[in-house]
């Protein structure tokens, strides 16, 4: 909230108020403010407030300054059940408030049930316990004023009820004993108990409803008669069977009736009602409930025939209840042929891997007799794998097969008929497929080799053996490992071979995998096995002696030295051999301590030079070593201690880099000697001759100095000439740097294995790293190279673990990243494959369908497939199928792959349809196989084989005498168990009949006429019935009615479906409605009146007796039951009642139970208001632990306001879509909803909090809207007379006002700071009273910004500053014999005041018998009749006063001379009539003339004005006459524009004291230019920025009132530059166009001028737009960026135009064809989106759209624009190399840094997509470097000799990050070509031997040597250099010594030969 609120309430508040509350309540929602603040504007509420509920009550301090409270005050009645909640926004002009009112409950809403009255049936035997009813009230409030809790009110011990909720039970038995006083009376009586139930709240006070329940118990008597059969021969059958040759008594069924009621209820009879007119069949009763239905002696059954026998059991009941059933009696043929099978032997072909259940043989027999039943069985068949539908004879596989176990296996197959039987042979050959694995016959191999075993040799093999055959049987073998390039393995014989040389000092241990892969075609199997190879030792170093320097100081007594060697080879005991016989040392040849021999030791001293003595070291095999150690033996040491400047020096060096090549002769330190010129030698310490020192004592570097081989050097070193040595001690430390990268152990398998139960936390694998730096160097961190939900890794261990929880199995890819922690860390990288296995089988098949139908006819071949279904399992197990249950008539069964097929026939008329379950188990083990079911429903189609039915074979009817013609007298009922036309039936009598007809359609038997029973010869009369049906082929029968004249319930009621399906959810509350079943019963009365039940299911159901809406009554769990039949009951009331039934189907459906997370509760944004619309807001992102559906969510925005806003449904990207206000909302509450695709969805939500950051964008805006002003004039100067109110919705100085003026006045001046207008000169209303003004408001941001100028007229309202003056005469006349009423003057005053304060009224200031004046016209009248009643002048005071209010009301007193006539004439004035002139505006007492009388009156005269008359009007008070001398002067200032140019006076002279004459005076007033020209008001001008110059704009019209005044015209300064006046005629015309986008508004300034005084006629202009500006793009083109990958409707730009004429609308739309199909334009925003088909950088990069924006103008204006769209690249394309494998040769010497080859890769993406980055696999990576132009360069010298070859990946990605980055493979291979840069090496020769006097040319020895070079570079020949005068020999090529000549030991016994090696390269 902004610093200048002038309210302190935080930006959030919340206040409570109880619903209770009356109107006129308040809460307070502050309690201070900012001190010395004035308000800027009134508080108000400006959202949130529907319905005006609330209002804001403002209590300011006492001086009205600041605000003491803020009130929220009430205004209407709250209702929390309306609105719980209210969010209000409250404001003034600088702040807000958000404030949540939340309306506290009360308890005003009593409970409500959901029905008034609840009827219940319950048999008055139901168990205690069970449920009756849920009755359920709801309640409006909240808390506990809506907790509910319930009781009877009439408490009985029969029922109860649960008080939470609602549950109805029996608590007692409902049988009650009339005796039992706790029963209620109305289980005794009347057998209906009312119960109240009453709910009451837990509020205050409380509130309670109450409801009835009617409970109706129902009476004994039950149960019908059930009627079971026993069928016979076959009780698996539906009907009985007899044999067309049965004899008499056989058994047909047995027949059992019992009835659950006890007593007479349940004594039963069974009789047959019909189907056995002609007496085939007799029951015989066994006693009790057992009846025996047998053959009977008048049976003559007929082949094929069938009958349909209806059998009816009675109770003796009250009311006698009964049941019917029905049973079919087929009469079967004799069995007389044999069935035979078409072939005697079968052969058939089976694959090994078919799944038990499969199909093998479909074997079919034939059997001449008609409906002939075959069976068909294995024989001895008990272990076997197959099996064999009885019914269709198709062969089955019973179990899995295994060639390998039984190749061929033959069935014997026996058919038979129930008489007769038949054999056939079936051969199955199984044939294999490739399921058996290799397998090895050792579990590990062990082999032992010498190193110098010879390459390309065999040292052992492995051998493996696959069950399997052929291909699948055929074994390769391979190596797997890091070793393969040192050995390899025949892939046919697992022959293992040397590839290359071995070196047991390098390594001497080497493991690796053998795999056997067998080679078949779908899935080859394969198994490994660990091999491991010793290599042993041989003698192939030679032994090196270090340190090769020693002293012997013979004065320092230092007589000893021990000599030290070593040898790489192994356990080699080593011994020292002193090549000089000097006799004065004595060697140990074990140890190597070399002494001087104290016997000779004078000697040796008294020696005057250094002697040198030389040993060599030899080893077992007598090899000596290449160097000779020197001992140096000084007889004098002048130098010791005389050389070195210190005993010891201690110096530090930086490694070298590992990474880059290594510098020679860095210099380590100084030695500092006392003496130059003595040569220094390190003679121990460097065992590999890392440093040397140089003669100025410099030690620097001879090699590279590797921290991670030798990490601190003890340096002895030796300054010695033949004066003696001296020694000194250099401890070197070697620094480290980070030069080694971290290592992955070779070891380290990139193949992890994690079970998919894992905990997460589970510690996967630990990544095992070296790195030999030291210190952070060395030290190491780990972590993920990408971003990963399921694993993360443990930085310093490195230790992946399971981060999440896994879901499926299956692999993920995870690469792990360790870096070193130096100064300038190295990494590296590993990537593994994690499989997620998993022994538990954790998913449970899923069907595609809950429920599968079909229909198929009841004709259907056996064997026919009826449907496939299929299941899926997300283990990926493999699923078998079989039917388990509802297949008890085995008609169907189901090959493994889900394929239902028939085994055996179908009758429809036995059973419609079938619904069997199939179940899909899976393989699992772990912990148990998993299987889910599915149900199949097969319905039978019809076929006509079977003829009507008559549901009686006779029929009696009685028909009521007398009844009327065509009275129905009964109905032969009969039925087709066929349907459709099969089993349309029509009726017609065998013969004619006179006396009755029959509906052909129904059945119905009605009478042609009047019957009279009593006029028949027989009571009854015997007709037969013929019944067909409409079939192709039709089918009859025929049934004989007896017809007794009489009458008789026969319509059952009918339910209007067979079948009702339904679902209801697992969640549904106890009592929730499930379905309605509708069943209707054709009678009337009770016999039409139904009541419903349950047959089934009404332990989870129930139903209303009536309505027959079935409702829930337990709770449901859809893992343990998904599924009810349960079967309805709709029975009649008649006597006996008849009942149907419906079977309801009700499936429960799954519910959603996981609800979506979002990680946290709420979420902050900011956004700065001026965000570009389609910019990216926030992804959102929420968990949802549900799978499927139920677990992919979708993302929904919810809020108050959510225009600006879009939210991606899929992606939860939340971008902007309108451009943003902050000043209409500067913060947005949102909630983001994650709703999954559940059937029932679950949500979750996140609180969106957006606070929107203010930017300049808003100008001021005037609020003041009043244009009018109103101000009194007189204020003082300086005093404020109104306050201009602007607002600007910008915060700090964006919404800083300062106020200016633009004014055609210099009265007023504005307050920039607050708007107030004041005054800078008094105020006159008389002079002026209306002024204009412009106000403009701009704020202080940048850029800042204006209001539109704002004109206000400011009114001068009047004050009484004026009293009224008295402009008429001051004397009147009144002639004798006037009248009463005679008016004698009329007084006139006036009032430059407006309004009240100028009306004037006039009265007497003392009342007048004689006269009367009229207040409101100031006529003087007289009173009373004038009959000379006063002599002498009377005078009257007259007051004039305003009508002002009192307090400043104004009067002014004039005295008015009242002259009564006289009777008789007086002397006559010199003249009649004078004349006289008078200047306008002469001063008042100007002489205008003196009168007087013709001689003399000798009597006192006296002169009177008694009239003046005027062009104003009469008795103006202009003149006054001295009544003396008869002078008359002026008495005002007279104008001669008020007045005229001419006027009258009337004077009297009053002679004497009764006489009087008369004259008059005609005074002309003689004009002066003393007015200002004055325009016409009705002169006006308009402007138009249309008018062209030259354009008149009309004529200034001006007047002036002087008499000949010539008026001229000018216009002002600010209007000459667009306007030109006429001066004589104003004729205005347009001297220059005006734009109106430069100057809206011209001040107009024209003057008239009469010569001497001038009037301007001053306005501001609005100059009226035209559409002259077309809208202007603030560029000449727009350039957007959209990427390729976009979907349809992706915001791409906007584009905006400005107009800045007043048609501002503008119209955006394409102009250009090209990318109309691509994009679209909205018209009204200039929003751009993608309309078309996808975007294609590679094929399109840019689209250049031209635009137009259109304004509303007339004629309509257009601007274009061009639009590039630059089609942004993704890495969609991978680099494409061009070859897939490079060859190159290399020599061996070619320098580091050669290039070696280039790999050329392209990339058809763009930009960084494009640039591409090469890299090795880290296998060659220290060998080769890839260049940023894919070229491979050297690293390091090569040496054909170590590795001959290198075949490497090269690995080409593009620059996208590694999430995105797409990459190509190729193979490069590089061969080395040799060089000869290797010299032959003699092998180990030992001390040759030749025995004396052998023959010449006898072989010494083989001299052989080696030289690892190819080719010619490897061809050695031998030369002799010395053959000691001929003695020996020398082969050139084999290198054979022989010798030349017998040789003579005793001659000489020892040899010195030299041999020389020399291969053939070039050089050599």
């Amino acid at each position: 909230m902004e610093k200048n609120l002038p309210l302190q309430f935080q930006t959030r508040g919340e206040v409570t108020i109880s619903e209770g509350a009356v109107i006129g309540t308040r809460k307070l929602l502050e309690s201070s403010i900012l001190p010395g603040r004035d308000l800027n504007g009134p508080f108000s509420i400006l959202d949130g407030n529907d319905g005006s509920y609330f209002q804001l009550h403002v209590t300011k301090s006492q001086d009205g300054r600041r605000v003491a409270y803020i009130h929220l005050e009430t205004r209407k009645k709250l209702d929390r059940e309306l609105t719980p909640q209210f969010k209000l926004n409250i404001s003034n002009s600088q702040g807000y408030l958000d404030l949540d009112v939340k309306v506290l409950d009360i308890n005003d809403n009593p409970p409500v049930f959901d029905q008034t009255e609840y009827q219940v049936n319950v048999n008055e035997s139901v168990p205690i316990g069970t449920s009756l009813a849920q009755v359920r009230a709801k309640d409006a409030d909240e808390g506990k004023n809506a907790q509910l809790s319930y009781f009877m009110a009439n408490a009985n011990e029969q029922f109860s009820i649960d008080p939470n909720s609602g549950l109805l039970k029996v608590k007692n038995s409902l049988k009650c004993d009339e005796d039992d006083p706790d029963c209620l009376p109305c289980l005794k009586e009347s057998k209906l108990c009312s119960l109240v139930i009453v709910a009451t709240d837990g509020g205050q006070p409380r509130q309670s409803a109450q409801t009835v329940v009617k409970v109706a118990l129902l009476d004994t008597n039950d149960h019908d008669p059930k009627i079971s059969f026993k069928v016979l021969p076959d009780q698996s059958q539906t009907f009985a069977s007899v044999n067309e040759q049965a004899k008499v008594g056989t058994s047909v069924a047995a027949i059992t009736v019992t009835d659950e009621d006890k007593g007479p209820h349940g004594r039963t009879s069974l009789e047959i009602t019909s189907g056995n007119s002609q007496g085939h069949y007799e029951l015989q009763s066994y006693g009790g409930s057992l009846y025996v239905l047998r053959v009977s002696s008048r049976a003559r059954f007929q082949r094929g025939r069938e009958y349909n026998l209806t059998l009816e059991a009675m109770d003796e009941g009250i009311p006698r209840r009964s049941s019917i059933a029905s049973l079919v009696i087929k009469v079967k043929e004799v069995n007389e042929f044999k069935p035979s099978f078409s072939r005697e032997k079968y052969e058939v072909d089976i694959s090994e891997a078919v799944l038990p259940g499969s199909a093998v043989i479909n074997l079919e027999a034939n059997d001449e007799d008609s409906n002939a039943e075959l069976i068909y069985e294995l024989v001895n068949a008990r272990n076997s794998r197959f099996k064999i539908q009885s019914r269709s004879g198709l062969v089955t596989t019973r179990q899995k097969l295994d060639r390998e176990m039984e190749e061929i296996a033959t069935l014997k197959v026996k058919v038979s008929d129930g008489k007769h039987e038949a054999f056939t042979e079936v051969t199955i050959r199984v044939q294999d497929v490739n399921d058996e694995k290799p397998t090895f016959n050792q579990e590990n191999y062990e082999f032992s080799i010498q190193e110098d075993f010879q390459p390309r040799q065999s040292f052992g093999s492995v051998k493996a053996t696959d069950a399997d055959l052929g291909e699948n049987g055929r074994i390769t073998y391979s190596i797997q490992g890091y070793h393969s390039e040192t050995f390899s393995i025949n892939r046919v014989t697992g022959e293992l071979t040397l590839v290359r040389g071995l070196d047991r000092e390098t390594q001497d241990r080497y493991q690796f995998s053998v795999v056997a892969t067998d080679n078949g075609a779908e899935n080859q199997l394969s198994s490994q096995v660990p091999v491991s190879i010793t290599i042993q030792d041989v003698n192939d170093n030679l032994p090196k002696s270090y340190p090769a320097l020693y002293f012997i100081d013979l004065i320092g007594e230092l007589l000893t030295v021990n000599l030290k060697a070593t040898d790489a080879d192994d356990n080699q005991e080593l011994t020292f051999d002193l090549e000089t016989n000097d006799f004065e040392f004595n060697l140990d040849e074990s140890s190597g301590e070399l002494a001087v021999n104290q016997r000779y030791l004078s000697l040796v001293k008294s020696e005057e030079s250094v002697r040198t003595l030389e040993v060599r070291v030899l080893d077992e095999d007598g090899k000596k070593s290449k160097n000779v150690a020197k001992v140096l033996v000084y007889p004098i040491n002048d130098l010791k201690g005389n050389v070195f400047e210190n005993d010891e020096y201690v110096f530090d060096i930086v490694e070298d880099s590992q990474l880059r090549q290594s510098l020679t002769g860095r210099q380590v330190g100084q030695v500092r000697l006392k003496q130059s010129g003595i040569p220094m030698q390190i003679i121990d310490g460097d065992r590999n001759e890392v440093f040397e020192i140089q003669d100025d004592g410099k030690i620097v570097t001879k090699s590279s100095v590797d921290r991670e081989e030798e990490e601190f050097y003890h340096l002895t070193i030796v300054a010695f000439n033949s004066q003696g040595f001296d020694q000194v001690s250099v401890n070197v430390t070697v620094q480290d740097i980070n030069d080694n990268l971290p290592s992955f152990d070779q070891y380290d398998s990139d193949i992890l294995e994690v079970d998919i139960k894992a905990p997460i936390g589970h510690q996967v694998h630990r990544a095992r790293v070296n790195d030999p730096d030291e210190g952070l160097n060395g030290k190491l961190r780990f972590m993920l190279d990408s971003a990963n939900d399921v694993f993360s890794i443990n930085q310093d261990t490195g230790i992946i673990e399971l981060r999440n929880e896994l879901s499926t199995k299956g692999t993920m890819d995870i690469t792990v990243k360790v870096q070193d922690l130096g100064q300038q860390s190295l990494s590296n990288l590993k990537s593994y494959v994690v499989k997620i296995v998993s022994d538990e089988n954790s998913h449970t098949p899923t069907f595609d369908f809950d429920l599968y139908e079909v229909s198929l006819s009841e004709s259907t071949a056996l064997n026919t497939e009826v449907i496939t279904m299929s299941a899926i399992d997300e283990d990926g197990d493999t699923i078998h199928y079989a039917i388990i249950d509802n297949n008890k008539e085995n008609k169907f069964d189901i090959f493994p792959d889900g394929r239902v097929y028939l085994i055996d026939k179908l009758d429809r008329e036995a059973k419609a349809y079938y619904s069997v379950v199939v179940t899909a188990t899976d393989n699992g083990l772990r912990p148990f196989a998993r299987s889910s079911t599915s149900t199949l429903v097969i319905y039978v189609t019809d076929e006509n084989d079977n003829a009507p039915i008559l549901d009686k074979n006779e029929y009696v009817f009685k028909l009521k005498e007398n009844s009327a013609a065509e009275t129905i007298i009964g109905r032969v009922s009969a039925y087709d168990i066929d349907i459709g036309r099969n089993a349309e039936i029509v009726y017609r009598f065998a013969a004619d009949n006179d006396l009755f007809s029959i509906d052909k359609q129904t059945g119905f038997i009605s009478s042609k006429s009047i019957i009279d029973r009593e006029n028949m010869a027989t009571p009854s009369f015997d007709v037969e019935v013929i019944v067909s049906d409409l079939g192709l082929v039709p089918k009859s029968t025929s049934a004989n009615v007896l017809i007794i004249i009489t009458d008789e319930n026969d319509n059952r009621p009918k339910f209007n479906s067979e079948l009702y399906e339904a679902s209801i959810s697992e969640s549904s509350n106890f009592g929730a409605d499930v379905v309605s079943v509708i069943a209707k019963d054709d009678d009337e009365g009770v016999n039409g009146q139904i009541q419903f039940s349950l047959l089934q299911g009404a332990d989870s159901f129930r139903i209303d007796p009536n309505s027959g809406k079935i409702v829930l009554q337990t709770l449901l769990d859809r893992e343990k039951i998904y599924h009810y039949d349960v079967i309805v009951q709709a029975e009649d009331l008649g006597i006996p009642s008849l009942s149907s039934t419906s079977m309801v189907k009700i499936n429960v459906l799954d519910e959603n139970d996981n609800t979506p997370i979002f990680e946290k509760e709420k979420i902050n944004i900011k956004l700065p208001e001026n965000v570009n619309v389609g910019d990216r807001v926030y992804e959102f992102q929420a968990i949802d632990d549900d799978l499927g559906l139920n677990g992919k969510l979708e993302y929904f925005l919810t809020g108050n306001n959510l225009n600006g806003f879009d939210l991606n449904a899929g992606t939860g990207i939340m971008t902007v879509t309108n451009q943003l206000d902050r000043e209409t909302r500067d913060h947005v509450d949102l909630v983001v909803t994650a709703v999954d695709n559940g059937v029932n969805a679950k949500t979750g939500s996140v609180a969106v909090s957006i606070e929107i950051m203010d930017v300049n964008d808003n100008a001021p805006v005037i609020q003041t809207t009043a244009p009018v002003i109103n101000v009194k004039e007189g204020i003082p100067i300086g005093s404020k007379v109104g306050k201009i109110d602007a607002s600007d919705p910008d915060l700090g100085e964006n919404g800083d006002i300062k106020f200016s003026l633009k004014s055609t006045t210099d009265i007023f001046t504005i307050d920039s700071e607050t708007g107030d207008l004041i005054t800078t000169k008094e105020i006159d209303r008389e002079t002026e009273d209306k002024f204009e003004v412009i106000v403009v408001a701009q704020d202080q941001g940048q850029p800042k910004r204006s209001s539109s100028d704002k004109m206000f007229t400011i009114i001068v309202e009047d004050i009484n500053d004026n009293a009224p003056e008295f402009t008429s005469l001051n004397t009147a006349l009144v002639l004798t014999g006037s009248r009463r009423g005679t008016p004698i003057l009329t007084i006139k005053a006036t009032d430059l005041d407006d309004s009240s304060n100028g009306a004037i009224t006039y009265r007497l200031q003392q009342s007048s018998r004689m006269f009367q004046l009229d207040s409101i016209s100031g006529e003087v009248t007289l009173s009373q009749d004038y009959n000379d009643d006063f002599v002498e002048p009377l005078t009257v005071n007259v007051i004039a006063s305003d009508e002002a209010v009192p307090s400043v009301r104004k009067s002014s007193t004039a005295t008015v001379t009242v002259i009564g006539g006289r009777p008789q004439p007086g002397l006559s004035f010199s003249t009649e009539l004078y004349e006289a002139t008078v200047v306008e505006n002469s001063p008042v007492g100007t002489p205008v003339i003196t009168l007087s009388l013709n001689g003399d009156p000798q009597e006192r005269v006296q002169y009177f004005i008694v009239g003046c008359e005027s062009e104003f009007g009469k008795d103006r008070g202009l003149f006054s006459i001295d009544k003396n001398s008869g002078q008359i002067i002026t008495s005002t200032n007279i104008d001669r524009e008020t007045e005229g140019s001419t006027m009258v006076i009337h004077v009297i002279a009053l002679i004497g004291q009764d006489k009087m004459s008369g004259t008059k005076i005609k005074v002309t007033c003689q004009d002066e230019n003393d007015s200002k020209p004055e325009f016409d008001k009705s002169f006006n001008i308009d402007l138009s920025e249309a008018y062209l110059p030259g354009h008149q704009l009309g004529y200034a019209r001006a007047s002036d009132p002087d008499l000949n005044s010539i008026l001229s015209y000018s216009l002002g300064l600010a209007s000459q530059s667009f306007l030109n006046i006429d001066s004589q005629s104003g004729e205005l015309t347009l001297t220059s166009s005006i734009d109106r986008e430069v100057i809206n508004h011209l001040e107009v300034v024209v003057i008239a001028s009469d010569g001497l005084h001038e009037t301007e006629w001053k306005r501001i202009i609005k100059v009226q737009d035209i559409n002259d500006n077309a809208p202007n793009f603030p560029t000449p083109q727009f350039s957007f960026d959209i990427f390729e990958n976009v979907e349809r409707g992706a915001f791409v730009g906007k584009i905006e135009a400005e107009d800045i004429d007043e048609n501002d609308k503008i119209t955006y739309n394409f102009i250009s064809n090209w990318g109309l199909d691509t994009f679209s334009i909205d018209p009204a925003s200039g929003i751009i989106t993608l309309s078309g088909n996808s975007l294609d950088h590679e094929s399109i990069e840019h689209y250049i759209l031209t635009v137009s924006a259109s304004d509303s103008g007339n004629p309509v204006l257009t601007a274009t624009s061009t639009v590039y769209v630059n089609v942004k690249d993704i890495n969609d394309n991978a680099p494409e190399i061009e070859e897939s494998l490079y060859e190159v040769n290399v020599a061996e010497d070619v320098p580091i840094g050669t290039a070696v080859v280039q790999v050329v890769a392209t990339d058809q993406d763009s930009e960084s997509n494009t640039e591409l980055q090469f890299s090795l696999e880290d296998s060659v990576s220290n060998i080769f470097e890839i260049l940023d132009n894919g070229t491979i360069v050297t690293k390091t010298r090569l040496d054909r000799e170590t590795v001959p070859f290198f075949a490497f990946e090269v690995t080409v990605a593009d620059s996208a990050d590694s999430h995105n980055a797409l990459t190509s493979t190729c193979i490069v291979q590089i061969t080395i070509d040799d060089v000869n840069d290797q010299v032959p090496l003699f092998e180990n020769i030992e001390r040759l031997l030749i025995t004396e006097n052998s023959p010449a040319n006898t072989p010494v020895a083989a001299i052989r040597a080696i030289d690892k070079d190819a080719g010619k570079n490897a061809e050695i020949e031998y030369l002799l250099e010395d053959s000691l005068g001929g003695k020996f020999s020398i082969g050139r090529i084999d290198g054979v010594l022989r010798s030349v000549r017998s040789l003579d030991r005793e001659e000489q016994d020892v040899y010195s030969l030299s041999v020389t090696a020399l291969d053939n390269g070039n050089p050599r």
